[in-house]
């Protein structure tokens, strides 16, 4: 343990052998100062000419630094320096900083550290003294972060050698959870060795599913899976990038879903740009020295209204629905529905539909997805990506926005694709831009007809996904609704929904006693919001340390980059008496069942006679129907909405909330109905 804690001063004495080099690397070192960064990634990669060949298209992207998805060491119980210099040295030695009194025999090493790695299985096989004696790391040099440009990087250690755990309710995890938290870095990027999610012949290790998005993390990459796979799931992107330079590992036949790009026929590596407005995700082959294979952007500000895996309700009766079923208004109540992939069922689809008999299969197919924008203004431009077997026409608000595989001209029900998809081209995503200027404030509707080449095929396969970029300097918050209610004496409950959010970080709740004036936060009162999302959102706080009196609420809006806003204040008096408050035998139930259709009951209980109104309102706080308006005994009472609105129709699927009020108190719940 000397010899680590030394390492720091060992690295300044390699630092002044090293400065006849100095000159050469300040200008890439200068790089990581900036805010923008080129950084390369690579995994499993020791071996011989393949690895070697990786290694030096690398070095010619002059890159300002390197992160490994681990397996860094291949061979086995063998912690020499030596031994690490042979796997580690030979191919990268010029981006360490060696913690040794003597540089790598093969490069001089690096004046500050610029090679990044995570302990893969190989490497704990090899002996982690080792991994500490070779590296100079942060924290525990297991598992650290550290910040360049734009990005705040996350090496895990997804090993179960790892000693603080690699579950989601692990020491290590929750140590992630925190950092991420706490992170004010535009970029969140997270790398491990082990992928939770991949399209190999081996299965995912699932216990790696940590909720990375929810904690705040952009990205996820891994290795351990020796190829190339872009995975987006269901809007959240994860990279295996095991190509580095060990032998090549096959696909499964059906790739998992969210499998949009898989490659195994050279080895290669990744180089990622990364600025203030987006990050840049770059796979090359070392075929002819350097050939892009994939290329994926995300960028600030940017959701997705409509992920991979959406349920879709679909029509699968080889009916010809003409041109009205396009339409945002036309009523597809009686269709059935199911999450994608959507299919014939050969392709491991999660929906299998009714393709008609072997060797006479319907033409087309039908398919409609309603999503809510709360502002259509706020959008500056939007992209499709269709996985379609055999062709496709997709439209938005009845306009078509992209075809695919299909020919020119009126598209019949009886019009065939132009030719057969096979092979790996079932599993391909088709991207086209669109116009955001098609879009209504409310409901919109995704509508997509998938056409066979011929009627004796024996597949059909279909998911989509849209994204939508956001204008950068739009109103942090829209708020929807601010309510607040005594649910006894000293608690007040504040609700509050949202109709979109750019950047929020969260909101922290205020209060002011007499006036409208002087307010202050109530200590942890913090509730984080969502980012960025046009999805409407449904939050709630109670506060249990109010005195009797006239109070003042408020809510203040915290931005990622900690610019804030502040709402109207809402006001409530608090009774003086234990008596006069709510009792506590007050309750809203949920409702049952949930999700629903076509019908569902919700009960609720009140402690004496009131005047009781239950409404249902939708995410955009509109009204959608009153269920009971009237003066009820004490005890217990339930009712049953059918679906249906004010008019007598059914509502479409999607979030609603129930509202129960009684006086000046209140409950909200939430629930969901899929038709």
């Amino acid at each position: 343990m000397v010899l680590i804690s030394m390492k720091r001063y060992k690295c300044l004495i390699a630092l002044e052998r090293l400065l006849v080099f100095f000159t050469i690397l300040l200008v890439s070192s200068a790089a990581l100062g900036q805010q923008s960064i080129r950084f390369a990634a690579v995994g499993d990669f020791p071996s011989d000419s393949n690895a070697q060949a990786v290694a030096n298209m690398i070095s010619s992207w002059n890159p300002d630094f390197i992160i490994t998805v681990g397996d860094n060491n291949y061979v086995d119980y063998d912690t020499s320096i030596v031994t690490w210099d042979n796997e580690v040295g030979q191919f990268y030695g010029q981006f360490v900083c060696y913690p040794q009194g003597s540089p790598s025999v093969y490069a001089p090493g690096s004046p500050v550290n610029r090679f990044f790695p995570t302990l893969g299985n190989h490497d704990w096989r090899a002996g982690v003294e080792g991994w500490y004696n070779y590296f100079e790391l942060p924290g525990n040099e297991r598992y650290y972060s550290f910040v360049k440009g734009p990005v705040h990087f996350f090496a895990v250690d997804s090993d179960s050698a790892e000693p603080d755990g690699i579950t989601s309710t692990s020491s290590q995890a929750l140590w992630l959870q925190q950092e991420l938290a706490t992170s004010a870095a535009k970029w969140k990027a997270v790398y491990f060795h082990h992928p939770p999610y991949t399209s190999s012949v081996r299965p995912p290790d699932v216990r790696l599913r940590w909720p990375f998005k929810e904690w705040g993390a952009h990205v996820v990459l891994a290795g351990h899976e020796h190829h190339y796979e872009r995975i987006v799931y269901p809007d959240f992107p994860y990279f295996v990038n095991g190509s580095g330079g060990r032998q090549l590992k096959d696909f499964i036949g059906n790739p998992i879903v969210g499998s949009m790009v898989r490659y195994n026929a050279n080895h290669g590596a990744m180089l990622i740009t990364a600025d203030q407005d987006s990050m840049v995700f770059e796979f090359y082959s070392i075929e002819g020295g350097s050939t892009l294979i994939d290329r994926y952007r995300i960028r600030a500000n940017e959701i997705t209204p409509v992920p991979v895996g959406s349920v879709w309700k679909y029509l699968d009766d080889n009916s010809d629905q003409g041109t009205a079923w396009r339409m945002p208004e036309f009523n597809d109540a009686s269709w059935a529905s199911g999450p994608a992939r959507l299919g014939f069922g050969d392709d491991g689809e999660i929906t299998v539909i009714n393709g008609g008999p072997p060797g006479d299969r319907y033409i087309t197919t039908y398919f409609r997805h309603a999503f809510d924008i709360s502002d259509p203004s706020v959008v500056l431009d939007m992209v499709v990506d269709v996985l379609r077997d055999d062709g496709a026409v997709v439209y938005l608000n009845g306009t078509e926005v992209f075809r695919t595989n299909m020919p020119a001209g009126t598209i019949l029900h009886s019009t065939l694709a132009l030719g057969i998809v096979s092979g790996d081209d079932e599993n391909v995503f088709y991207s086209t831009p669109v116009s955001p200027s098609l879009l209504v404030t409310g409901r919109n509707v995704l509508a997509v007809e998938i056409h066979q080449e011929n009627v004796t095929g024996n597949d059909l396969g279909f998911d989509l996904r849209l994204v939508a970029l956001l204008n950068h300097n739009p109103v942090p918050v829209q708020l929807g609704s601010f309510l607040a209610g005594v649910i006894e004496p000293g608690m007040v409950h504040l609700e509050w929904t949202t109709l979109s959010e750019t950047n929020n970080y969260g909101f922290e709740i205020q209060k002011s006693p007499e006036s409208p004036t002087g307010y202050s936060t109530i200590p942890n009162s913090f509730t984080p919001g969502h980012g960025t999302t046009l999805e409407p959102r449904f939050y709630q706080f109670t506060d249990h340390s109010t005195q009797e009196g006239t109070w003042y609420y408020r809510l203040k809006q915290i931005d990622l980059d900690g610019r804030t806003q502040y709402f109207e204040g809402v006001r409530i008096d608090l009774v003086t008496t234990v008596q006069e408050s709510r009792p506590s035998s007050f309750s809203l139930d949920q409702n049952y069942p949930n999700p629903f259709n076509p019908e569902t009951r919700i009960a609720f209980e009140i402690p004496g006679r009131e005047h009781v109104t239950l409404r249902v309102f939708n995410t955009l706080g509109q009204e959608v129907r009153t269920l009971l308006e009237e003066d009820l005994p004490p005890g217990s009472h339930d009712v049953l909405w059918d679906g249906r609105d004010q008019n007598g129709l059914a509502v479409p699927s999607g979030v609603y909330f129930y509202r129960l009020n009684t006086g000046n108190h209140f409950a909200v719940k939430k629930m969901s109905i899929v038709r």
